[in-house]
């Protein structure tokens, strides 16, 4: 069983239970990086995202890297708390309001401490820390306070499951094993672009690695399918750059028959790879069946895709 099954259920379930008013889940959050888990608070209000690592990478030279993935998680969707977690140890993370490029990181709290207890250190941290904004809670390196292991300011310990240190295992091996180094390999003249190009405002949909996102991209509504760099398999950066070259062949028939290329490249310094093209038309789910003109515009656009030697590859009936 990987860790973040683990994770999910020994940590993720009783929180859920003991903290209705927050939900620790594998829900996505309206930007296009893809962590592990998020806590939300009343189901709407992100209050940080949570990644979890097998020990060994976080003892490797990737170990920076890991850091500066979770550091990309909190900026992207304007979080001052994270969490970074290899299940038998957690960090929790911090960046100041008024220094944003800051992190300060937790000292280590191991699976087996009590004290605190890591289910209450989570609690605390939800409870407490992230509905406060007062900076006097905090030192220069945020530790967990010992007033938080009272057994009367909570339940935590009374209802918990028997947590056990996880050994390591194979399937340790398994989302965010991408380098750093591999993030910028791969297509030229890409456009760097970043957290404050965009204007998030919601997902339209989900696949294979990849989600898209509608969004505000310099005055324009566009869709924006984005994949994360550090979770998803190198085939998939290759099928969007490909993407990217069918596009630019079809420049002369975008905005016509096919959507506009607004934008295309890495974001995030190199967190994730995007492609944004013009927002336009009526999704066919709004439709029990296409009209006749739609079937003959849909006709027109596919002889223009084939006039400059493309075939779509990718008709639905």
């Amino acid at each position: 069983m990987s860790a973040q099954a683990i994770f999910e259920f020994n940590i993720c379930e009783v929180l859920n239970e003991l903290l209705p008013d927050y939900e620790f889940s594998r829900k996505n959050t309206k930007k296009p990086g893809d962590p592990d888990f998020t806590c939300f608070f009343a189901q709407s209000t992100l209050l940080f995202p949570i990644e979890i690592k097998p020990e060994y990478l976080l003892e490797s030279a990737e170990a920076r890297a890991v850091i500066k993935q979770i550091f990309s998680y909190m900026t992207e969707n304007e979080c001052q708390y994270g969490v970074l977690s290899t299940y038998n140890k957690h960090w929790f993370l911090y960046r100041p309001s008024n220094n944003p490029k800051k992190l300060w990181i937790s000292e280590t709290l191991k699976l087996t401490s009590e004290s605190p207890p890591v289910l209450k250190a989570y609690a605390y941290m939800v409870r407490k820390l992230c509905c406060d904004s007062d900076d006097s809670y905090y030192s220069h390196v945020l530790k967990i306070p010992e007033s938080v292991t009272r057994k009367d300011d909570g339940s935590v310990s009374k209802h918990t499951r028997s947590l056990r240190p996880r050994t390591k295992s194979s399937s340790d091996n398994s989302s965010g094993s991408s380098s750093s180094s591999t993030l910028y390999k791969g297509q030229k003249n890409n456009q760097n672009l970043s957290f404050i190009d965009f204007k998030f405002n919601g997902i339209l949909g989900q696949g294979r690695s990849r989600k898209t996102l509608k969004c505000e991209f310099r005055g324009n509504t566009i869709a924006l399918k984005c994949t994360d760099l550090w979770k998803s398999p190198p085939y998939i950066l290759k099928e969007m750059q490909n993407e990217v070259k069918i596009y630019q062949i079809l420049s002369t028939i975008q905005g016509e028959y096919i959507p506009k290329l607004m934008c295309y490249g890495y974001y995030g310094g190199g967190m994730c790879y995007v492609i944004g093209t013009s927002f336009v038309g009526t999704a066919l789910t709004n439709y029990k069946h296409i009209t006749e003109r739609q079937r003959v515009m849909g006709l027109y656009a596919l002889n223009a895709i084939h006039s400059k030697g493309v075939l779509h590859n990718y008709i639905r009936t």
